[in-house]
């Protein structure tokens, strides 16, 4: 026989636990049942009663001596038995009656405890009747978690499973039957409604059976709602940035996946365009983190509203524009061949160029690149895609097509090529097989020869030495210029280390690609190498291209700042082929001016030519620069820089790059 279920007390709250219903079970149980405390008094009143009347007769008819006396004698006898009878009597019923409220005070006291313990818990403790599984108890707590008193649940035995949110409750209701049938427990989680009919809480349900084939279970119910939505936030941060509420490249690539099957079965067009904001780093470098950030969001929503207002994806969802990181947006576009998608594009660039972001005092211009790719036109999965967009970025950062890109099925080949020397490139650094070599240059007031400019070239496994034609372009693409700059200016140092002061007057002149501009690494790192080298920082002439530094005028200077305080110096590379090269020699602190080769090839042949080498001349003395000519290539050429005063020269009529040695230099050579 089952027992029946918890249900609480008229006067004590929930019972704590089943009452035992048979006498002997109660009296295993420790508690005295009423007929057997009634049997104990009647044995022993009848005992004691029998005894006295049984002796007490035989006393008083031997004390008697006669009829008066033994009248006497009954009465006193009876009087007194009256009164131990009684006074026994009384003993007894307080004896047992003392022990019954001892016993009733430790089932309150363990009622309070049991009754403490069951509202302390955060959990939700019931029990369930069979096959409907009807709440028959819950605990008082349930009113906290869910709005309702315990009570609604016993006067209502649909509530529970009216209050399953409608998505679990036919799945709730057959995996608690199976499990119980199964297993005789079950482990469920599922969302009940709240009271307000508005909001809802996770539960997990564990419960079992009281007895194998009972039909009452009990059991436990968790709130786990703060867990699930913790699990929410992350899988939503999984596919979605939180900085834009965009998409991440990750969630548009899933999605991306189910629009190419769609594109394809429909056979209609799908393009995919990676927009990057120019020069987002250094705009974090120079106006902080935060400034980046509500770059990033307006920008965001600058897209967002041109895509919503684009009658070429005018049905396209919000879902296909993401951010890919860092500065990078990526746009699916539905139903859109290349040329819909350039035209949308170049759209979007122009009205970008008149979007500024105010941060505190600060009018921050946004200027982007963007890269298209189409389908079917070049077929692939969402990976190969988002591969193709990236490179379709990063040719049209290349600036020689215009801003706006379109991927080429061509250029898979180039890719590859491209990554095959990437992998020869990370094996020279990782193997240290770059190697330096040395181009004189000419003082022309002097005739001598106090500095180098550092040329490095990368040596294969066989011994041949690779051009940086070959490799520099392949190195910037990829990002890993910096790793060749460090380990050259690393040789450098070596190197003048080694001569030591036998040529104290030598100096080298090493190039610095653009992306040191805002390096917060670069002059730590310098100064401890200077040190450890015993090196004076003026034996070295940095020199980076006019392009790269007039991209970040703000970071440029500060770079060159700290960099000039070590000592070194700064020469403006390319100088004259780009920009308003005049203005920045003014903003500029560079020491020396390179003006570029292709202004001095054909020096002596070109009128335009001789001109702009003595304007640029002129003016850099004038800024107390000294001027740098390179690619002298003829006597011809030399007369005349030096008849317009330029002060420095190099070219293959002064001397070829070599790999001089330290004691070569030192002696003259």
């Amino acid at each position: 026989m089952t027992q029946p279920p918890l249900t609480p007390s008229a006067s004590a709250g929930p019972c704590t636990g089943p009452v035992p219903r048979t006498p002997e079970a109660r009296a295993v149980a420790g508690v005295p049942t009423g007929r057997s405390v009634a049997a104990r008094i009647t044995a022993i009143y009848a005992a004691v009663a029998g005894a006295w009347i049984l002796f007490s007769d035989w006393i008083l008819t031997d004390l008697a001596r006669s009829v008066h006396q033994v009248t006497l004698f009954q009465a006193l006898n009876g009087a007194v038995f009256v009164v131990a009878t009684s006074a026994l009597l009384y003993a007894l019923v307080r004896g047992y009656a003392g022990r019954l409220s001892g016993l009733v005070a430790r089932a309150r006291i363990s009622e309070a405890c049991v009754r403490h313990v069951i509202e302390s818990v955060p959990d939700l403790l019931y029990t369930r009747e069979l096959p409907d599984l009807r709440v028959t108890f819950i605990s008082p707590n349930v009113t906290a978690a869910l709005g309702f008193e315990p009570e609604d649940f016993m006067d209502d035995p649909r509530l529970w499973r009216d209050q399953l949110h409608e998505a679990d409750r036919d799945r709730v209701t057959a995996e608690i039957r199976e499990q119980l049938e199964d297993k005789g427990a079950f482990t469920i989680e599922y969302r009940l409604w709240h009271r307000d009919g508005v909001t809802t809480r996770w539960f997990c349900d564990n419960g079992r059976l009281e007895a194998a084939g009972a039909s009452r279970c009990f059991g436990v119910l968790t709130d786990i709602t703060d867990r699930k939505e913790t699990e929410s936030t992350l899988h939503y941060l999984t596919n979605h940035d939180p900085l834009t509420g965009l998409l991440n490249q990750h969630g548009v690539g899933l999605i991306l996946d189910n629009l190419l099957q769609i594109a394809r079965r429909r056979n209609t067009g799908l393009s995919c365009l990676c927009l990057g904001i120019d020069r987002f780093s250094h705009l974090n470098d120079a106006f902080g983190h935060k400034a980046g950030d509500e770059i990033l969001v307006r920008v965001g929503q600058y897209l967002r509203e041109e895509l919503r207002a684009s009658d070429v994806i005018s049905r396209v969802p919000d879902g296909i524009l993401a951010r890919a990181g860092g500065g990078r947006f990526l746009a699916v576009l539905l139903d859109t061949g290349v040329d819909g998608a350039r035209a949308l594009a170049e759209r979007a660039l122009e009205g970008l160029d008149r979007v500024v972001v105010h941060y505190g005092e600060d009018r921050i211009r946004i200027g982007a690149r963007v890269g298209i790719v189409g389908l079917p036109a070049h077929g692939g999965d969402a990976v190969q895609i988002l591969s193709q967009a990236e490179n379709a970025l990063h040719r049209a950062r290349g600036g020689a097509g215009g801003p706006v890109h379109v991927y080429d099925a061509s250029e898979e080949r180039e890719d590859a090529l491209a990554a095959r020397w990437l992998d020869r490139i990370h094996a020279a650094l990782d193997k240290r097989r770059f190697v330096l070599h040395f181009q004189p240059i000419l003082h022309l007031p002097t005739w001598s020869v106090h500095h180098y400019e550092v040329l490095v070239r990368m040596r294969e496994p066989d011994g041949t030495l690779v051009p940086p034609t070959r490799f520099i372009p392949i190195a910037e693409r990829f990002g890993v210029i910096d790793r060749i700059d460090y380990q050259v200016l690393e040789m450098a140092i070596d190197y003048l280390r080694r001569l030591g002061g036998a040529r104290p007057d030598i100096r080298l002149a090493v190039n610095l690609s653009g992306v040191h501009v805002g390096d917060t690494r670069l002059l730590a790192w310098l100064r401890t190498r200077l040190e450890s080298a015993a090196v004076d920082g003026a034996r070295l002439i940095f020199e980076i291209t006019e392009t790269a530094a007039v991209e970040d005028l703000q970071q440029a200077r500060i770079l060159m700042d700290s960099l000039r305080a070590l000592g070194c110096r700064f020469a403006l590379d390319d100088f004259g082929i780009g920009f308003t090269s005049f203005i920045h020699l003014r903003a500029l602190p560079v020491d020396l001016i390179k003006i570029d080769g292709s202004f001095i090839r054909n020096l002596d042949t070109s009128a335009e030519d001789r001109a702009l080498v003595q304007a640029i001349t002129k003016v850099a003395k004038a800024y107390h620069k000294e001027v740098v000519a390179e690619c002298v290539e003829n006597e011809r050429i030399l007369a005349l820089l030096r008849r317009y005063e330029v002060d420095y020269v190099q070219g293959f009529h002064i001397g070829r790059p070599v790999a001089m040695s330290p004691e070569r230099a030192a002696g003259g050579q």
